[in-house]
């Protein structure tokens, strides 16, 4: 695929090839669609959509958000109030920030950014906290995921 997509399209996707409706609250939408063949097969083609932003959190902090389009990446950090802009078409390394010299640009992305964070819809979550063994603990840290 060469479109951007985001992880909340592939369930839509999965479920629109295999003709199921998704759950009214699903948040993305398919990225494939389905053209029929003559035949007993399924052909999968490239929906057709018109530019398409991809919103992300970048950090498990809840602090840095970022809105892709095929060209650009503007990320906002809400810790910092800083902003990055980055022309990823011709810098996908990320090493050229652009946020002073594109200036509409940026305006443009951190105003959709701003206005889909506002719009998202927002689940309720719960904090869970798992009872872990000695053993699976000493695994963990075998592994290096804990200290």
């Amino acid at each position: 695929v060469e479109k951007n997509v985001s992880l909340v399209d592939i369930m839509p996707t999965i479920l629109h090839i295999l003709d199921i409706v998704p759950p009214e609250q699903s948040l993305g939408q398919p990225f494939l669609e389905k053209e029929r063949i003559v035949g007993a097969g399924k052909k999968i083609v490239l929906r057709k959509r018109p530019s398409m932003y991809v919103y992300s959190e970048l950090d498990n902090w809840n602090t840095l958000r970022a809105i892709i389009t095929p060209k650009w990446k503007y990320i906002y950090d809400y810790k910092d109030n800083a902003e990055k802009l980055y022309d990823i078409t011709s810098d996908p390394m990320e090493l050229n920030d652009l946020a002073e010299i594109e200036t509409t640009q940026l305006r443009h992305l951190k105003e959709r950014l701003f206005s889909w964070e506002s719009h998202a819809k927002k689940y309720p979550t719960t904090k869970l906290s798992p009872k872990i063994s000695l053993e699976e603990k000493e695994k963990l840290k075998e592994l290096g995921y804990i200290q």
